[in-house]
């Protein structure tokens, strides 16, 4: 082992010894030297036995830790994974897992997969895979299993309720969709959930808007990158060529020597160039997502509502290494078409701590957009309309956390064989009582803003020795928001029976189901449909 780790290190220092032209080769052959020489005195002196892998992966995380969070080593076991992330395929049975008490459980099949096919179902539990029981085992563990090549059988017992029965499931090519949902929204108008983009996400946008182009009358097009993370840089300029048509610059690279420079445009005709286009970000919409969305802004092609993006202008790019292992590497910056960067923070300038710093407003750069709107570097894309984020109450976050809302809905689905289409779904005020009566006796205690500034003010009353009597009032008071916090399932009962709807929801319609139902209460999509239907109000925020 130590002889595999160690040879790659030199054949480093006599490949750069040879080829490099650089100014510093002299300080990288020094160090890459003590950095061997460091190994082998730790390996031949070191009181106790040193295991040779974790000692030099300890040494790479270190060294690319120091850079920024997109550059990483990727060994050879988790090279499906990595490929997963960029093709959206592996050979599985496709399910989405989750650990739920002792077991990994089946939170969805995915349409159309062998675990659907094969008949299980949300709350499932995998018992034993391959003999193998599975009591106390990790997501990663069961996935090692169930992941395979396609076309191999893998044995299952999964265990639903107080039974158990078997399955010989057979692998198969599984391919994540990256359009979740398309649909109609106000009857006109067309909706497209955009959620990542691996192979084939600009093809399935645009056979997403042809279908419905084909059936209706289309008014506009909402596209949702609301938290898509990002992907493939190739389909981020693909995805824009729908909108946009062709032969049109869509972003450039620009590198540290600028002997790599490129600049990528629009190569095939596109689906529709001509109706109002609104492009729905947020907080997570990040990279191949903010490409789409700040080209869409600076052509003027149509209006961005929502959230400030999240800010990701930085490009990434795989270097084979040995023994099958991969860098992940960020090798540029991209520049979208007025030629901002949209990235939010600088890894070159780190704080006292350590952190990247933001970009300061003061060195903030005005760029102007095709029609001479003014947009800023810097920052993510900000919307032409922003909007709000809906804040959720911590209870609300202690029953999705504690999964009993997800429980729920397996129960519901248990009691109830089907419901209606999901964008029409709602539970009724039995449903919920009903819900109130399945958490009786289950804990999901929480801590409130108000509790935790409390718990504070009396622990400083403690140590300042105030006055008992004022002790004694604040233990009132928290007596009092105690009384309060027993009435929440009630006074946020609308913001909890959203969520439940939307999770009952993807127990009939999967994914698509989900998305389908929260249209309604989606502020972003209203805003979107309202501008859309307001052709004037469309047409004076793309101009200066």
């Amino acid at each position: 082992m130590m002889k595999k780790i160690i040879l790659p290190i030199v054949a480093a220092i006599a490949l750069i010894g040879f080829s490099s032209a650089s100014t510093n080769y002299f300080e990288i052959t020094k160090y890459l030297e003590i950095f061997v020489g460091v190994y082998k005195n730790l390996n031949t002196y070191y009181v106790d036995e040193v295991d040779p892998q974790e000692l030099v992966m300890k040494g790479i995380d270190a060294m690319l830790e120091d850079l920024d969070p997109y550059s990483d080593f990727i060994p050879s076991e988790e090279i499906d994974d990595y490929n997963f992330q960029s093709t959206g395929e592996y050979g599985g049975i496709g399910a989405t897992i989750q650990k739920i008490d002792d077991y990994i459980t089946v939170v969805s099949p995915y349409e159309g997969s062998p675990a659907d096919e094969n008949g299980l179902r949300a709350g499932d539990k995998f018992m034993i895979i391959e003999g193998k029981n599975m009591k106390g085992k990790t997501s990663q563990e069961v996935v090692s299993l169930l992941k395979g090549e396609p076309g191999t059988p893998v044995k299952v017992t999964m265990g639903r309720g107080d039974e158990q029965f078997d399955r010989t499931i057979v692998r198969e090519i599984i391919k994540i969709k990256n359009v979740t949902y398309s649909g109609m929204v106000d009857g006109d108008i067309a909706y497209v959930k955009l959620s990542s983009f691996t192979t084939g996400a600009s093809e399935e946008v645009a056979e997403a808007i042809q279908t419905l182009r084909e059936t209706n009358d289309l008014k506009g097009i909402i596209l949702d990158l609301k938290g898509n993370g990002g992907g493939l840089l190739s389909e981020a300029i693909n995805v824009t060529n729908v909108f946009v048509p062709k032969g049109q610059e869509v972003v450039t690279i620009k590198t540290k020597n600028g002997m790599q420079d490129k600049t990528y445009k629009t190569r095939l005709t596109a689906t529709d160039t001509d109706l109002p286009l609104v492009v729905l970000i947020d907080g997570g919409t990040a990279s191949a997502s903010e490409i789409v969305s700040g080209t869409v802004q600076d052509l003027d092609r149509g209006v961005i509502i929502g959230r400030n993006s999240f800010g990701k202008g930085l490009v990434q790019s795989t270097r084979d290494l040995a023994y099958d292992s991969k860098l992940k590497i960020t090798t540029a910056k991209y520049l979208i078409p007025s030629g901002r960067s949209i990235q939010r923070l600088n890894y070159s300038l780190k704080d006292a701590d350590g952190r990247a710093t933001e970009i300061p407003d003061s060195l903030r750069k005005e760029f102007t957009t095709m029609n001479g709107r003014s947009v800023f570097d810097g920052s993510g894309i900000m919307p032409d309309i922003e909007v709000e984020a809906d804040e959720f109450p911590e209870i609300a976050f202690a029953l999705f956390a504690k999964n009993y809302i997800y429980e729920y809905s397996l129960a519901f689905k248990s009691n109830n064989p089907e419901i209606v289409a999901p964008e029409l779904f709602k539970i009724t005020d039995a449903d919920y009582a009903e819900f109130k009566q399945f958490l009786e006796g289950k804990d999901y205690s929480y801590k409130t803003e108000t509790e935790a500034e409390l718990e504070e003010l009396k622990k400083a009353a403690e140590d300042e020795k105030l006055d008992a009597s004022f002790y004694d009032e604040l233990t009132d008071l928290e007596a009092q928001l105690m009384a309060s916090k027993a009435d929440d399932l009630d006074n946020y009962k609308e913001e909890i029976k959203y969520l439940l709807e939307r999770e009952i929801a993807a127990r009939y319609y999967y994914t698509g189901g989900r998305v389908a139902n929260g249209l309604d209460d989606d502020d972003e999509v209203s805003a979107a449909i309202e501008l859309i239907n307001n052709s004037s109000e469309y047409n004076k925020l793309l101009q200066p």
